[in-house]
C-alpha cells in the first residue's frame, strides 16, 4: 500500500489551468528565515498567489500559518502591492489539515468565500487535494509553484516525507 500511495502522490499533478475566477487563493505556511524572510518555498508560493491577484483570477489572499510566519506573508504580499483589505491571515493554519479545517469553516459561515485556490509546490498538493476531499470543501483547485533549485535527492525526499504525511492524513487527521 506505500508503494501504490508513494507512486499516486509522485505522479501526482494537477493541471495548473484556472477555467473561472475563484474568490481566494489559499497560501499555505513553509517556514521563514532566521532574517524574518520568507523561505524560497514559501516565496514562490506567495509570488504565484500574487500572480493569479494580479490577473484577477482571485480576489482575496488567505495566509495561513503561525503567527510570525504569517506577519512575514502579509508584509512580503503588501510589498507585492496587493491590497491590506485583500489579505487574510489564519493564524491557526498551523498545520496543511488545520488550514483546510479553517478554510471549511470560512466557508460556511462567509457565503462570499465560495472557491478556494490552494497553492503550493507540486508535492504538497496531493496531500491538500485529498484534505480538501475530506472536508468536503466545495469549489477548489490547485496551483503549483515547483521549486526551482530541487535537486533529485531532494525531490525524493520530499515526495517521501509527503507519503507519510499522507498516511497521517487519511489516518489521524
Amino acid at each position: 500500500m506505500f508503494i501504490c500511495v508513494f507512486g499516486w502522490q509522485v505522479n501526482f499533478k494537477p493541471e495548473n489551468k484556472l477555467d473561472q475566477t475563484y474568490y481566494s487563493a489559499v497560501v499555505f505556511g513553509a517556514g521563514i528565515t532566521k532574517s524574518g524572510k520568507p523561505s524560497l518555498a514559501l516565496m514562490y508560493r506567495l509570488d504565484k498567489a500574487t500572480e493569479l491577484y494580479k490577473d484577477l483570477k482571485v480576489k482575496k489572499i488567505i495566509v495561513s500559518g503561525k503567527i510570525p510566519e504569517t506577519i512575514v506573508m502579509r508584509n512580503y504580499l503588501l510589498l507585492k502591492l496587493v491590497k491590506l483589505e485583500d489579505i487574510i491571515i489564519d493564524i491557526k493554519g498551523i498545520n496543511t489539515a488545520n488550514t483546510i479545517k479553517n478554510i471549511k469553516k470560512l466557508e460556511e459561515v462567509d457565503p462570499n468565500f465560495d472557491s478556494f485556490v490552494f497553492v503550493s509546490q507540486r508535492f504538497h498538493l496531493a496531500r491538500i487535494f485529498l484534505l480538501a476531499h475530506k472536508y468536503r470543501i466545495k469549489n477548489f483547485s490547485l496551483v503549483s509553484t515547483d521549486l526551482k533549485e530541487v535537486e533529485k535527492f531532494d525531490s525524493f525526499m520530499m515526495n517521501l516525507r509527503e507519503t507519510f504525511a499522507i498516511f497521517k492524513s487519511l489516518l489521524f487527521e
